[in-house]
């Protein structure tokens, strides 16, 4: 019975306005709830990402949350920063999102099959037939490893992501 109606009292709170969609129409209403505790401020973020030669340009999306826009390896992406708070923009949770807008959109199965593989990174077809993927990660203190770690990842994940599209075109 607790569980129907904490189902229930989320679903309420979705529907009532309290979730809102984010990057690739996730609902992310409940990281945005408000920072518990930690967390590391996009400036900080920033630093640590130039202090590995990533590019930094520091913006924010529609809904005001930060954004650190950059690239890796010759792509594009977007690190957005969400349960934020203050003006230093301390954020528990950070989103890296590219997407690539090829000729001849990838097929369902081509998504499907890299997403099996992948031990990191989501990867999805959005509305207008683009290749999107996307990593989330959480930060409980100013962990600047944490930080080099994830881009490391995420640098990974993208090339795997490049590299199983050309290839799934390709045929090889």
């Amino acid at each position: 019975m607790r569980r129907i109606l904490a189902l229930a009292t989320l679903f309420m709170a979705m529907i009532s306005g309290g979730a809102q969609a984010g990057p690739g129409g996730a609902a992310l209403g409940w990281i945005q709830s408000g920072n518990p505790g930690g967390g590391m401020s996009v400036a900080r973020v920033a630093e640590v990402m130039r202090e590995n030669g990533f590019s930094v340009e520091i913006g924010e999306d529609g809904a005001a949350d930060p954004v650190i826009y950059s690239e890796a390896a010759g792509l594009n992406f977007a690190l957005f920063g969400f349960n934020c708070t203050g003006a230093a923009k301390v954020c528990n949770e950070f989103l890296f999102s590219t997407y690539f807008d090829l000729e001849n959109a990838p097929n369902l199965e081509t998504i499907n099959a890299f997403n099996e593989k992948a031990l990191a990174g989501r990867a999805f077809i959005d509305d207008e037939g683009d290749a999107n993927l996307e990593h989330l990660f959480t930060v409980a203190s100013d962990d600047k490893d944490l930080i080099e770690r994830n881009l490391a990842i995420w640098e990974a994940t993208m090339l795997d992501f490049a590299e199983h599209l050309d290839t799934s075109r390709t045929g090889a």
